[in-house]
């Protein structure tokens, strides 16, 4: 059995504060370096999309079906998942200043 890759699906609605402060600063600088997350696979998930199809699940989804699949009804959500199992998830954004950590600390969880 091979090493499953670690996922990180960033859930977000368009208008949403929070949502695009996640987006521009943790996940922007995340995605770009490789050195550290280059084994992370990231997906920005609008769960309000109802017609691009991700191809993350098995069979692809909009953004409005992986939502419902995978609970997620409050913004930002992030859910990490080491192949198909969910290793944890952030919901909201309680403090601005531990956020990144909370997401590393899920991401070593999951190596």
């Amino acid at each position: 059995m091979g090493m499953q890759r670690t996922t990180l699906l960033f859930f977000h609605i368009e208008g949403c504060h929070w949502c695009k402060w996640v987006k521009e600063n943790v996940i922007y600088w995340m995605e770009k370096d490789v050195g550290q997350y280059g084994a992370v696979d990231f997906y920005k998930v609008n769960a309000y999309n109802f017609y691009d199809v991700i191809e993350y699940s098995q069979f692809g989804a909009t953004g409005d079906e992986l939502a419902e699949e995978l609970d997620v009804f409050l913004f930002p959500t992030i859910i990490v998942m080491n192949g198909d199992v969910e290793v944890g998830r952030i919901v909201g954004v309680a403090l601005e200043d531990e956020y990144w950590h909370s997401v590393d600390k899920l991401l070593d969880i999951s190596q």
